[in-house]
């Protein structure tokens, strides 16, 4: 995404590329409460990980194999000022 505004900044076109999945779902969510809620969550997390999956991998996150960059994003997630430091 950075790629994009700098190219707008520019004036120029950005090169953009569009991935479209497998289909998935639909989800059933049953319960009340913390049941309920939980399986939202689940959902979520269910959603995000098939987004994840479209990205390259230094782009996924939370959501990617590597185990050092779920700790970066939960640690950005929690302070994200910090993550503009650079």
């Amino acid at each position: 995404v950075p790629n994009i505004f700098r190219a707008l900044l520019k004036g120029k076109r950005a090169r953009v590329t569009v991935r479209i999945g497998q289909p998935f779902g639909p989800y059933q969510v049953s319960g009340s409460g913390r049941e309920r809620r939980q399986q939202l969550e689940d959902v979520g997390h269910d959603i995000m990980r098939h987004i994840a999956a479209l990205l390259p991998a230094e782009s996924r996150g939370y959501y990617g194999d590597d185990p050092a960059m779920r700790e970066r994003a939960l640690a950005e997630a929690e302070y994200p000022e910090r993550a503009l430091d650079g």
